[in-house]
């Protein structure tokens, strides 16, 4: 009969622990920030297919986190300039590998790594408008509503730590559509800059002193997983050996 209770005891600890190890094995967290606050938005970049000519727009991210992350969720900010919003959207999230050799630009895009097509997304009103002091001193785009967007990525874009990507956000349906920024009060200031092309010159060799706003949402090893497997294990070996003793 005892030893009949130890097993279910130990049938029932490890389905705890195999349990909630799968539960919180890939907890998900955001693995990246550009660190733009909505109400800093004060410029938008355009990168849409049917914009005035074909624009792309990106911006360098380099992950931090503890270990190799995936990047499952996309989340961005973007307006509609001279067009209005009641369109349907579709976006793509391509991203690009750094290419620091690339003569002319302080920092450069390189080739095109990874294409997720995620259609229109989830979209929402944030009841903000553009702030004042972009376009270069000129607020060509203050006062226009900034809408919020999401999406999970079908495929996971696998990326690691301590290297430099580009990411760029494309409308592919929706005309007019500018991806948030938020530009320097100091343009000479040693500041971030994102990358564009146009239908003109279809590589990256136009930068602009900005930052655009998103937030890349991952897949990283939780801390709790590591105890509770040890106290698992810890305590299946105590039971263990209490069992050898009687």
């Amino acid at each position: 009969m005892e030893g009949n209770k130890m097993k279910k005891i130990v049938r029932v600890v490890m389905a705890l622990v195999i349990g909630v190890a799968l539960a919180e094995a890939a907890g998900a967290a955001i693995i990246y920030d550009s660190g733009v606050a909505v109400s800093e938005i004060n410029h938008g970049g355009y990168s849409c297919t049917n914009c005035p000519g074909s624009f792309e727009t990106a911006d360098r991210f380099v992950l931090n986190v503890a270990d190799t992350s995936t990047v499952t969720d996309v989340h961005w900010w973007g307006m509609y300039f001279n067009e209005s919003s009641d369109q349907t959207d579709s976006f793509e999230i391509r991203i690009y590998t750094d290419n620091p050799n690339n003569p002319g630009l302080p920092t450069n895009v390189g080739t095109e790594i990874y294409l997720a097509a995620i259609g229109a997304g989830a979209r929402v009103a944030t009841n903000e408008l553009v702030a004042t002091g972009g376009g270069l001193g000129s607020d060509i785009m203050a006062g226009l509503p900034i809408f919020a967007y999401a999406a999970v990525l079908a495929t996971p874009f696998e990326a690691t730590v301590g290297t430099a990507y580009w990411l760029s956000i494309v409308n592919t349906s929706a005309a007019g559509w500018v991806w948030a920024l938020q530009e320097p009060a100091d343009v000479s200031s040693d500041y971030d800059y994102i990358a564009q092309s146009s239908s003109e010159t279809p590589v990256f060799n136009y930068v602009y002193p900005a930052r655009a706003a998103f937030q890349l949402t991952g897949a990283v090893p939780e801390p709790t997983t590591v105890a509770l497997f040890g106290l698992g294990l810890a305590g299946l070996g105590a039971m263990r050996r209490k069992k050898l003793a009687a």
